[in-house]
């Protein structure tokens, strides 16, 4: 399933920025949303087989709910669509506030849904759990064919479909990386790249400890699952209330500094770092829960590095530059889970927590990439400061 879930959509990326340019935002999200609404349809299928021949049914059929949803992208069409929506229909300060609250929301919704399961699965079986699910993305959808309208410009739209037409794969492969290693004014291009290796960083260290993770606080704390499950809430909580927080942040610091984009970036990789480093010295469980307080700001970096590379880019290119952003976020569990496993199993004996100091290390050089971002647009404060305010 991982392979599925990784390769397929990744696949599907390549295109997916072109057709997000070409075609707009809205038939992108549709049929992402489409692909999840098929995947716990099909899930539930099985789940409700399983129950009518007494669990007579291979597990091998859970791949064949992935593949509708890995055909249609995945959360690579679902991001890029949504975050060059949100980019197009803002402007100036209001697009990082949007992208705050973006993020806060899927912050909520997994808090919901990790509260809600857990007591709907209790009250009844997992083919209602799965039922309940694709029927919320369903009228997720139905609301979003009839009230969201699209966002790009069909002025935009059409030129871009007159310079894409009558192309192969090819020639929109080479489009897509023309788009992302063209030359730009100023420094706009090393600073866009450098940015996406950021959030490269933050995905590969995300998706790489949460492979391990569960196995670690087993290995070091002896945790039950229903423990792990009230820690997952509370680590769910806290960045979401603090997302809500981070508005009133931003606001703050757009009163005393002309880069507070920037700023709350750095502020939140260094969140993420010292969270995982007392999560690598923690001994006992409580200082666990202090990692958490520790990681109060680490949903912001993904809003803001997203708001920097928006207000970079005209919106006939969002779509391709997150594309590829996607592509590689997507691929990224590859290598991270295997590296992180390694690691956790080669230090399981001595201290199972030393896959946490990686973690760390990573962020502090996400913090480094940053800084040099900061140089560059130092370099021309006036054409900068609208981008970073």
């Amino acid at each position: 399933m991982r392979i599925v879930e990784c390769i397929i959509p990744a696949f599907c990326g390549l295109f997916a920025g072109a057709w997000a340019d070409r075609y707009g935002r809205k038939p992108l999200l549709m049929c992402s949303f489409l692909g999840y609404g098929l995947q716990y349809l099909i899930s539930a299928a099985v789940v409700y087989a399983a129950m009518q021949t007494h669990g007579m049914v291979s597990p091998w059929w859970y791949v064949l709910s992935i593949v509708p949803l890995s055909c249609l992208g995945s959360s690579v069409t679902y991001s890029l669509a949504a975050v060059c929506f949100i980019g197009d229909v803002s402007e100036g300060k209001v697009r990082s506030y949007r992208m705050i609250a973006y993020e806060l929301a899927i912050y909520v919704g997994l808090l919901l849904g990790s509260f809600g399961s857990g007591y709907a699965y209790e009250a009844t079986n997992a083919y209602v759990v799965l039922s309940i699910s694709a029927c919320s993305i369903l009228v997720a959808l139905f609301l979003m064919i009839a009230l969201l309208p699209e966002s790009l410009p069909s002025s935009e739209q059409s030129a871009s479909h007159t310079q894409a037409e009558d192309r192969d794969v090819l020639a929109l492969l080479k489009d897509l990386w023309s788009s992302c290693s063209r030359h730009r004014a100023y420094k706009d291009r090393s600073i866009v790249v450098l940015i996406m290796l950021v959030l490269l960083l933050a995905a590969f260290v995300s998706d790489g400890s949460n492979s391990v993770f569960y196995m670690f606080m087993r290995a070091k704390f002896h945790w039950t699952v229903k423990e792990f499950t009230e820690y997952e809430s509370v680590s769910i909580l806290v960045p979401a209330v603090a997302g809500s927080g981070g508005m009133l942040f931003i606001w703050s610091l757009r009163k005393c500094t002309s880069s507070a984009v920037l700023w709350l970036a750095i502020v939140s990789l260094l969140s993420h770092s010292t969270s995982s480093l007392m999560k690598s010295l923690a001994a006992v469980s409580w200082q666990i829960y202090v990692a958490i307080a520790l990681g109060v700001f680490k949903s912001l970096v993904n809003p803001m590095c997203r708001t920097i590379i928006t207000n970079l880019l005209p919106a006939a290119e969002r779509g391709k530059i997150f594309a590829l952003l996607g592509i590689l976020q997507t691929l990224s569990p590859l290598i991270s889970s295997s590296l992180y496993f390694a690691i956790y199993t080669r230090t399981l004996d001595s201290d199972p927590g030393i896959f946490n100091l990686l973690s760390a290390g990573l962020y502090a050089l996400g913090i480094v990439l940053l800084i040099v971002v900061w140089q560059k647009k130092s370099t021309n404060r006036e054409y900068y400061n609208p981008v970073f305010k």
